[in-house]
């Protein structure tokens, strides 16, 4: 079974975003009791959105539910919802769901952050994201209930709660959901989809047998038909075999008379070949018989000369070898001096492209020279501009910015110094503008409260009566008094205590006259009851009012002195404050200003990386493409090209000289062959043979040394050609892998290094001013947290002023009609004279 333990919330309705508030759930029950508004239905609705991912009816996507940023002065909340519960398998388990609400100028939008699972299974921690996988689908199957059941049954919003009261469609559907009936209802479905399936699929198979039995049978005479065949196939088989062994025996026969016939035409060949080589002979001998010249010499030195032969050869080929090895050290010494025109050439090249783009620039400072005159209007640069030209318009160009620079700064002070002054006159504007709201909105509450205690003191002036019934009652009293008083007199005089009638006559006579002079006072008081009632109220109200800034002052007197200073007011505190938030203000302004250039600058320098890395990739692959090249040409490294290039030059002149002197001692030595053979006589000597062992002897020698040389050296030759031609081709690949690799590359890689140092740097300097500007914000908002206290101290402040004058106002009035205190303090002193007068009579 399942079970919830603990409920954190933070950010949400009531939860400020501020602290975490945690609920522990107590088993078997957890009572939940507090205050309209104290937040028992955002606990449900918590528990609801954690398990269900389900935010409350009527919130606005979220915007309701979320803690208001207004009442923490911020632009963004975060909200997390985090629930701990054991699962039905027994594993701890805890959920944690995150919400951000972003205010703007005139809407409020709600985002839905990353949501996660952590499982506690066998001792092992596992994390599930939602990046990965339906937190909401996941919820329902580890606390074991549907998630109709969690909507509808046990988290249940109250606005939802009536439910069971609706219309039966939707009531069937809730219980559908709750029951999950769906799932057996079309489980159902399935059965009855498989069940007209499986009856179509019958229908085949019934089709498909009867398709079956024809086939079969059609199978079965198939089967008859094939025997039949397979017996005339074997019959047929035999006579094959036997018209096989008839037809070799005839090929026997074919092949002996063929054999026959070629030894014929053999012989037939043979004949016509010795009569062919008779005709040639004679031929040769035709042939030596007239370029043949005999020398007057003797066998003997023929002989000499004959064996001598060997040796002059010898001779004739160490000289040619001497001349190879001469010819091969000139050949290096072209080669050397081809290298050095290629490379003269390159630097010719280099020097080209440099001229090209001095060039370039040339045209290109005259035109930003043409332009800039056209936009400054200075004559004479319309035609073609010389180095003196600009030079001079160079100067002309400096002084003018001088100049623009010196009005600028002048206008800028001048502009400073007026808004300098201005800003002064708008801050005093500002404070008397404060103070004199300030002032009026205390007058207005203070007018407000006056009238409402005014109102009062007249409703119970009214109610105050003079009863002069009485008053007339007690001086007929008084008359009787005074009569009976003066018979008593009459009849007791000269008696013992006329002494003490008298005095009590005084003091009765006294306490009249004293009456009398209260019940005036009581009259004009009685009419200035008004203006005592409000001097009353008012001088109250001073007090109170006295008393809570003393309060305010005591307990925010320090925090208030660290934002503005030591010597501050309340009569000027709210000027003060301002400036000082103005000052927090400019502070927090000049901290972005400063974050947002440095990040305007980090944007560029990324940009500049980017670029510059895209080129260092480009500038690598055309390395690579060129060196490929080269290994496709050459069958080497780029780094041994030059030596590679070098050598097959060499090759080439050798195999070509090789194959030059080869092509004319072949000629000879053919013709030597050819005399030999077909006149029995040496080309050289043009002296007979004696026999055909010393021609053969002579033969056998011309064809060793023409042994010696390899029948291939012309296609050699040509393939060496091929790849002289193939190397020189790449000969612009490798000047462009060697530029790259020793002048770009480096140089991109020093740009690459020295952008990436300052943009570490720059990206530092980022972060400090970021911290600069948040330090900033928060200075300012602890400052704009005290602006309600400084208002409410300015408040008070203003309204004792107000009252200060009020009181004096009413005391000077009060003085000028006599009167020194209320009416309370006159009806004391009367009851007190009555009382003294009722004593003496």
């Amino acid at each position: 079974m399942s079970m919830i333990d603990k409920l954190s919330i933070l950010g949400v309705r009531s939860f400020d975003n501020t602290h975490t508030t945690t609920i522990a759930f107590s088993s078997p029950l957890t009572l939940i009791v507090g205050t309209n508004g104290s937040g028992k239905t955002t606990i449900i609705e918590c528990l609801k959105y954690a398990t269900a991912g389900e935010l409350p009816p009527n919130c606005s996507k979220g915007a309701a539910w979320i803690h208001d940023p207004n009442l923490c002065h911020e632009k963004e909340v975060m909200a997390q919802v985090k629930l701990s519960f054991k699962a039905v398998d027994g594993s701890r388990n805890v959920v944690t769901r995150n919400l951000m609400l972003t205010v703007k100028k005139a809407t409020r939008s709600v985002k839905a952050l990353e949501s996660n699972i952590t499982m506690v299974r066998a001792g092992e921690k596992l994390s599930v994201s939602s990046r990965v996988a339906d937190v909401n689908a996941m919820m329902p199957q580890y606390l074991g209930v549907s998630k109709a059941v969690l909507d509808f049954v046990v988290f249940c919003h109250q606005d939802e709660s009536l439910w069971p009261m609706s219309t039966p469609k939707d009531l069937k559907e809730k219980f559908d959901l709750i029951f999950e009936a769906e799932k057996y209802s079309k489980a159902f479905d399935n059965i009855k989809l498989l069940k007209k399936k499986q009856g179509e699929n019958l229908i085949k198979f019934r089709e498909g047998e009867v398709h079956l039995k024809k086939q079969k049978e059609s199978a079965e005479k198939s089967q008859k038909t094939q025997i039949k065949l397979s017996d005339e196939i074997e019959s047929l088989t035999n006579q094959t075999t036997d018209l096989g062994e008839r037809i070799r025996e005839v090929t026997r026969n074919a092949e002996g008379a063929w054999k026959l016939a070629e030894e014929a035409g053999q012989i037939v060949g043979q004949l016509q070949g010795k009569r062919i080589e008779e005709r040639t002979k004679e031929e040769s001998v035709q042939s030596l018989r007239e370029h043949m010249t005999e020398l007057d010499k003797s066998d003997a030195e023929l002989q000499r000369m004959f064996e001598q032969f060997e040796e002059q050869v010898g001779a004739d080929e160490e000289e040619v070898r001497v001349q190879k090895s001469r010819w091969t050290e000139l050949n290096g010494e072209i080669g050397q001096g081809r290298n050095r025109v290629v490379a003269k050439e390159r630097e010719c090249g280099t020097y080209e492209a440099q001229k090209q783009r001095y060039d370039e620039q040339i045209v290109s400072r005259e035109r930003l020279v043409k332009e800039a005159a056209r936009t400054h209007n200075i004559r004479g640069y319309d035609s073609q501009v010389s180095d003196d030209e600009v030079r001079v318009f160079m100067e002309r160009i400096t002084k003018m910015a001088r100049d623009q620079n010196a009005a600028f700064e002048k206008a800028r002070r001048e502009t400073a110094e007026e808004l300098q002054g201005a800003q002064k006159v708008l801050t005093q504007i500002n404070e008397r503008r404060s103070a004199l709201n300030s002032r009026k909105e205390s007058a207005r509450q203070a007018t407000a409260s006056n009238d409402r205690r005014v109102g009062t003191l007249q409703t119970q002036l009214n109610s105050i009566s003079i009863d002069e019934g009485g008053k007339a009652a007690m001086e007929t009293h008084l008359q009787d008094t005074e009569s009976r008083l003066q018979a008593s007199k009459a009849g007791l005089e000269g008696a013992y205590w006329e002494a003490e009638i008298k005095k009590a006559e005084k003091d009765l006579r006294i306490s009249d006259e004293r009456k009398e002079a209260l019940d005036l006072e009581l009259v004009e008081g009685t009419r200035q009851a008004g203006d005592s009632a409000r001097l009353e109220f008012v001088q109250k109200e001073l007090k109170e009012r006295q008393h809570a800034l003393n309060t305010m002052q005591g307990a925010h007197g320090d925090r208030i002195t660290a934002v503005v200073g030591m010597d501050w007011q309340p009569a000027i505190v709210d000027a003060a404050f301002q400036r000082a938030l103005d000052e927090k203000s400019t502070q927090v302004a000049d901290a972005e200003k400063q974050r947002d250039g440095t990040a305007r600058e980090l944007q560029q320098l990324d940009f500049q990386l980017k670029t510059l890395r895209s080129d260092l990739q480009g500038k690598r692959r055309a390395i690579d493409v060129s060196a490929e090249k080269i290994r496709n040409a050459v069958d080497c490294e780029p780094e041994d090209y030059t030596h590679e290039l070098n050598d097959l030059e060499r090759n080439h002149s050798l195999a070509k000289s090789d194959a030059d002197s080869f092509k004319v001692i072949k000629q000879y030595l053919e013709k030597c062959t050819s005399v030999a053979t077909d006149h029995m006589a040496c080309n050289t000597c043009m002296r007979g043979f004696k026999n055909e062992k010393e021609r053969d002897s002579m033969l056998k020698n011309v064809r060793k040394y023409l042994a010696q040389f390899d029948a291939s050296d012309a296609s050699q030759l040509g393939d060496l050609e091929q790849q002289l031609k193939a190397a020189r081709d790449v000969g612009s690949d490798f000047d462009t892998w060697e530029r790259i690799k020793e002048t770009e590359i480096p140089q991109l890689d020093k740009d690459e290094r020295q952008l990436s140092e300052k943009r570490s740097k720059t990206d530092q300097q980022l972060e400090q001013q970021e911290e600069a500007v948040n330090e900033a914000t928060r200075a300012r908002r602890d400052v704009e947290a005290m602006s309600r206290t400084v208002q409410t101290i300015a408040k008070y402040h203003g309204e004792i002023t107000g009252f200060e004058s009020q009181i004096d106002e009413l005391v000077v009035k009060q003085k000028a009609a006599g009167l020194s205190r209320g009416l309370e303090m006159i009806q004391d002193e009367i009851k007190k004279v009555n009382e003294e007068a009722k004593a003496a009579k």
